[in-house]
C-alpha cells in the first residue's frame, strides 16, 4: 500500500512540474503599433498564456523613437521616447501579420 501512495505522489509531482513549465513558457512576439510620430514595429518576449493581456496593456506605454520617426515630427522632440497610441496587431516573431499596415512595416524591417 505504501508503494502505491509513493507512486501516486510521484506522478502528481511530475504533472504539476510539467504544468508549471508550460505556464512559464515564453514566446517572442512582434507588434505593429502607432505612436504620435508614426507607425513602428516593437519586439517583445512574453509568457504564452499572457499574450492577450500583455497586448492589451501596450497602449500608453513608452517606446523609444527611431531616427526615422524623429524626422517625421513637425516640431522638436525633447525626449527620445513616445507613447503607444494603438496596437494594430501582435503575432509570433516568425508568423505573418494579417493587417496590411503591419505587413508593410514588417516588410521594411531588416533582419
Amino acid at each position: 500500500m505504501k508503494i502505491w501512495i509513493a507512486v501516486v505522489l510521484a506522478l502528481l509531482v511530475s504533472f504539476s512540474a510539467s504544468a508549471a513549465k508550460q505556464q512559464k513558457a515564453k514566446q517572442d512576439y512582434k507588434c505593429a503599433v502607432t505612436t504620435p510620430y508614426g507607425d513602428k514595429l516593437q519586439f517583445y518576449r512574453w509568457p504564452v498564456a499572457q499574450k492577450q493581456a500583455r497586448q492589451a496593456k501596450l497602449v500608453g506605454t513608452k517606446v523609444k523613437l527611431t531616427p526615422g520617426l524623429r524626422k517625421k515630427a513637425t516640431y522638436t522632440v525633447a525626449e527620445d521616447k513616445s507613447y503607444i497610441m494603438s496596437v494594430y496587431e501582435c503575432t509570433e516573431l516568425k508568423s505573418e501579420f494579417t493587417h496590411p499596415i503591419a505587413r508593410e512595416l514588417d516588410a521594411g524591417t531588416p533582419r
